[in-house]
């Protein structure tokens, strides 16, 4: 029986725990019906999936180190990295010590179709996320220049509006 690892991951705080229990009951689920025993989660809460630094991101690395388990199971691929560089690292890193990632939505195979389907799947998860901070830029931009205050919450000495985005 393989020794599954679950991780979860959201990315910022405009989003909910609820997307955290979602993806683990589908991961939980999964790992049920491939008869795999899931030893252990790990979660991300307002974490880029462009940062090697997420703590849990870490942990799970590093476990692998201790050979802890044979698979990670995530709900997505854009939950592990939407970094391209990042995920053939990470992976490649897991790979060394025989684990392998599977994605509940996205049932990709190790044969040669499926690490091109990965690698283009990895492709259009780094497009997503370039365009989407493109896309904030861009809507920034004119609150900014009408006196909005775009850093989060408004500092002591600031007179502006503060943006409702």
């Amino acid at each position: 029986m393989k020794r599954a690892v679950a991780y979860a991951r959201y990315s910022t705080d405009k989003q909910y725990d609820t997307s955290i229990e979602k993806q683990l009951e589908d991961i939980r689920e999964y790992c049920k019906r491939k008869g795999y025993r899931l030893v252990k989660e790990y979660v991300d809460r307002a974490e880029s999936a462009s940062k090697e630094d997420r703590p849990a991101f870490q942990e799970l690395l590093q476990d692998a180190r201790r050979q802890m388990f044979d698979v990670v199971v995530v709900h997505k691929l854009n939950r592990f990295a939407r970094n391209r560089y990042l995920s053939v690292v990470a992976s490649h890193e897991l790979r060394k010590y025989n684990v392998s990632i599977e994605s509940v939505l996205e049932p990709i195979g190790e044969d040669p179709i499926g690490q091109l389907l990965w690698g283009i799947l990895d492709a259009v998860n780094e497009f997503e996320r370039l365009q989407t901070i493109q896309e904030v830029k861009m809507k920034m931009r004119p609150l900014a220049a009408k006196g909005f205050w775009m850093g989060g919450k408004n500092p002591f000495w600031f007179q502006g509006e503060e943006s409702e985005s």
